[in-house]
This record gives structure tokens, C-alpha cells and sequence, in this order.
């Protein structure tokens, strides 16, 4: 974001992946080993895009996070199950407790994050306490709420199962202050609860709700609609339903859909009308071609087709089967205009892009164009819009369907989406056959940003993936708790990290092997 490498808040030596040295040689992701200080409130600000920066790295949620949400479910999928694609292993569901992986991947940089937010408000805090310094650090303990959300959706179950199980009911390490990261360095910490790490997460928005700058309208930064959004989502999580529609709404507020008729150009451009918080990038940042838009898309030829010769992009994933037919239920649903060719297509180069249809002579249009901004010049430098209106209005939906007799009120919510993105209204629709409806426009709208997997998990939705997916899952949330897969929902606790951390040796998640040294 914004060339936000300007002071160094936290001097952190990085652990190989293929390490394999003993843990007294390894550094703990939650400790914290040098001080930054800043004298004024200039230095601070600068300070401050650091924070931002530590959120938006592609190994965390500028990338990882979103995208393994979306791969662990049915509607998402990688061309195949080998060769350089990014979460290859946790797509296909074959996680290891004694590797690395991309849990090592997601777990570091997201307590670095923290862990730079704690290095930001215990130096912010020693300034005098002007408006502008207390907006600053409301930012970052929006920042830091992000992440530790982030971290629970990789390697935590949703709320709903703690409540039924208490193996599914371990947290993340709480690190709260600089002191506690300090304090890591000779005492590392144990897992929290779930009820307490999403507990934490609302109490840190909570305080940065009541001190942000109200006036602001920059969604490149925490704002008012955007830390009320993130409150929604947090509620929901928890089923605090009341609390779920009342942040829901106060957030959509902040502003509107996109317009059927310019959805398809503009719902990949920066700041549009949906956005309420976007992490922002420009053609210098660190993501570079670990943009999600890069690592899914590839760019077409001048006739509209894709060209071997011309295209740039990995390509590595698709929409599915079952996808394809959630949106094939309204043909005047505008998402279909982001599909483009993928490369698995075999339709003959010299058919016109007018004549080519979906599954027709070997033409596959998969490619899902949701992040091709075109930002600068390159077609695969975007934002990624982190907190969105239809999201508000899906919460609405949801909240209202949950609380009892509010089913009409709930309808309305989904139709703000529905309707925008079809112009048609759903009637008639109640019950379990509106939870479903609302169900299923999460999942048609919210593709690629990070949800789907924990959707499935806190609705006790079971989905078995279609022959389009080259790895083959099946998952019941409810009944199948006990599978011999069933736990690579979640990722596990790295192995780095146990091995500094003897801590939290007995608290692996449910499922993979206990640490062994």
C-alpha cells in the first residue's frame, strides 16, 4: 500500500520453510525483538502505513487468506492438483502438522502485522493524545482486528462448533500490548479460546469505533462504515444476530450498488460506490505478480480470445460446475460478463469471441475477471475491496432471517443484492427456502474474497465438489465431523512456531498430528 515501507516497526529474522534446525535456533512469530520510536505526529502517520502494509502482503490477506477460503469450497478451483500453483497442497486437502506450508506462510506475516500494530500504539500512546493521534491508533487496532480475524478464519473453526465441542474451541495467542510481546521472548503464550479471540477482535474494533476520524471518506483507510462493517461481520460470526443487523446497516450506509448496467466496468475499478474499506496498490508494491488477478487470470488478445503468445498470467484457477449453474439460475445475472476464457479452453482461435459459448466445442470460459483493475498501466495490479455494501446487505438478510418473524424484512435485504445484480425481485420466499436463497447469494456475490469455506462450516451446509474440480472433497459439517479429512479445513499450527513454542505444543488443532520433535 502506498509504498509503506518508511520506518521499520519490528526487526523479525525469517524462518526458512525448509529449516530443519532445533527450535532454539527458530524465532516465534508472535515475539517482538527491537523498538521503533517516533517523535511527532508526522512520524507517527508514516509509522502508521507500515501497519496498513503489514495486512496487505500477499502471503497474508493480500492474497492467502482470500484465496484459501475460496479453494477449500466447491464454487473455486485450481486447474490441477500439481505443479507451481499457489496452495496446491491446501486445495486438495493434504495439510501436514510437520511441515511448513502455507500455514507457515499465513501464520508469520499475520503475527508480524500484530505484532507491528502493538510496536505502533505503545509509541503512539506516549504522544500527546490529539484527535489525530487517537484516529491514528484507532486505525491500527482496526488493522490489528483484521488480522487476528484473518488468522481465526485460517486456523480456527467458526464460533458455532465451539459451541457444540470443545475441541473445536481453541483460539489464537493473545498478544494484546508490546509488553506481551516482549514477554513472549522467555514466556511464549498458549492458545485462547475462540469465545475469547473473537471476543478480543470485537473489543478492538469497538475502541477504534469510538476514536476514528468520522469525516473521513478515503476507503483506502479504517473509516467509520468500514470498522462497522468488519463489527457486522464479527457479530455474524458469533450469531449475535440484533448486533449483526445493526452494524449491517449502519455500514451500508456508507455506500450504494454498483448499477446493472455498469457493474461489469466498474465493479473491478478502485474506490467504486460498493467499497467500504479496499487495501490499495499500486505498480511499486511488494505483491507485484502474487496479485490474486495475476495468479487466477490471464490477460486476452486483441480479438477478445485468449492467445498462449500474448496472454500474461498464471491462470491457475476457475470458477466450477456448480458455480457456473448458481449463476446460470437468472441468465440476466451480470456476473456472467466476468467470465472470460481460460486456459483450458481448446475452442478454435479463429471463432469470433460473439460466437463462443460456455462448454461448446471445446470453448471454457472459467476465468473469473473480479480483480483485473488495470491499475497503472498493468492489467494485473488491483485493489482488493476487504469490507463491501453487498456484504452489509447479506448480513441484513441473514440477521433478519435468523431473529424470527422478520422473514419479509429479510427478503428485502437480499433483494438490495439480488436485484442489482439482475433487476429482478425474488417472492414468496420464507423459512428455510430464504436461508438457502441468502445462502446462495453469499456465495454467488462474495466468490473470491475470503468466505466460503467458514460459510459452509458455520451453516452446516454439506457440499461434495463436481467432476469440473480436479481434487475431489467431500464435507459435512454436521455428520462428518470425523472423516479422515474433515479437519484440513483448517489449517494447522506451523511447524515452526511449535517448534519455538513449547508452549503450545499440546494445543495443534484437532485432527493432525501431535508435535513431535
Amino acid at each position: 500500500m502506498k509504498n509503506k515501507y518508511i520506518i521499520a516497526l519490528v526487526a523479525l529474522v525469517a524462518v526458512s520453510a525448509a529449516s530443519c534446525t532445533d527450535f532454539l535456533d527458530r524465532s516465534s512469530a508472535i515475539q517482538v525483538t527491537s523498538e521503533s520510536l517516533f517523535e511527532n505526529e508526522s512520524s507517527a502517520n508514516a509509522a502508521l502505513m507500515g501497519v496498513y502494509d503489514g495486512i496487505t502482503t500477499g502471503n497474508f490477506c493480500g492474497r492467502n487468506t482470500m484465496i484459501r477460503q475460496d479453494i477449500k469450497g466447491p464454487d473455486y478451483m485450481l486447474y490441477n492438483n500439481g505443479g507451481g500453483q499457489y496452495l496446491t497442497v491446501e486445495y486438495s486437502y493434504r495439510e501436514s502438522s510437520s511441515t511448513y506450508g502455507e500455514a507457515g506462510e499465513i501464520w508469520l506475516p499475520g503475527f508480524r502485522a500484530i505484532k507491528d500494530a502493538n510496536n505502533f500504539i505503545a509509541n503512539a500512546e506516549k504522544l500527546e493524545q490529539t484527535a489525530l493521534v487517537k484516529d491514528m491508533i484507532a486505525q491500527a487496532k482496526a488493522c490489528k482486528a483484521y488480522a487476528y480475524l484473518e488468522l481465526t478464519k485460517t486456523f480456527c473453526y467458526p464460533p458455532a462448533f465451539a459451541k457444540s465441542d470443545s475441541k473445536f474451541d481453541l483460539g489464537l495467542p493473545l498478544m494484546k500490548t508490546r509488553d506481551d510481546n516482549i514477554e513472549a521472548i522467555v514466556n511464549p503464550p498458549r492458545r485462547a479460546t475462540l469465545i475469547e479471540t473473537m471476543n478480543y477482535v470485537k473489543e478492538l474494533l469497538t475502541e477504534a469505533l469510538a476514536d476514528i476520524d468520522n469525516s473521513r471518506k478515503d476507503v483506502g483507510y479504517w473509516t467509520t462504515y468500514g470498522i462497522k462493517g468488519m463489527l457486522a461481520r464479527v457479530c455474524l460470526y458469533q450469531e449475535d444476530w440484533t448486533n449483526a443487523l445493526k452494524y449491517a446497516e449502519e455500514a451500508a450506509a456508507g455506500g450504494s450498488c454498483i448499477p446493472y448496467n455498469q457493474y461489469v466496468e466498474k465493479v473491478n475499478q478502485k474506490n467504486q460506490s460498493e467499497s467500504l474499506f479496499e487495501m490499495q496498490f499500486n505498480i511499486n508494491d511488494h505483491n507485484s505478480d502474487r496479485m490474486p488477478g495475476y495468479v487466477f487470470n490471464q490477460t486476452m488478445g486483441a480479438n477478445g480470445r485468449r492467445s498462449g503468445t500474448e496472454s500474461k498470467g498464471y491462470g491457475d484457477g476457475g470458477v466450477s460446475d456448480t458455480f457456473l449453474a448458481l449463476l446460470d439460475e437468472n441468465p440476466k445475472d451480470v456476473r456472467h460478463g466476468l467470465l472470460h476464457e481460460d486456459k483450458s479452453s481448446t475452442g478454435p482461435a479463429d471463432v469470433p469471441l460473439s460466437e463462443c459459448k460456455q462448454g461448446v466445442n471445446g470453448y471454457s470460459a472459467r476465468f473469473y475477471y473480479k480483480f483485473i483493475g488495470g491499475l497503472e498501466g498493468s492489467p494485473f495490479v488491483h485493489n482488493i475491496p476487504a469490507v463491501r455494501v453487498p456484504e452489509m446487505y447479506l448480513i441484513a438478510a441473514e440477521a433478519c432471517s435468523e431473529l424470527g418473524g422478520r422473514d419479509a424484512e429479510a427478503l428485502n435485504w437480499l433483494n438490495k443484492v439480488y436485484e442489482a445484480r439482475t433487476t429482478d425481485k425474488l417472492s414468496g420466499l420464507s423459512g428455510a427456502a430464504l436461508k438457502t436463497a441468502i445462502f446462495n447469494e453469499r456465495r454467488r456475490e462474495l466468490i473470491m474474497e475470503g468466505f466460503c469455506i467458514w460459510d459452509f462450516l458455520r451453516k452446516g451446509r454439506s457440499f461434495t465438489r463436481d467432476a469440473s474440480h480436479p481434487a475431489y472433497v467431500s464435507i459435512d459439517p454436521v455428520n462428518g465431523r470425523n472423516d479422515k479429512d474433515f479437519h484440513k479445513v483448517v489449517a494447522p499450527i506451523p511447524i515452526t512456531e511449535m517448534d519455538a513454542n513449547p508452549n503450545m505444543r499440546d494445543q495443534q488443532n484437532y485432527g493432525y498430528e501431535a508435535y513431535h520433535n
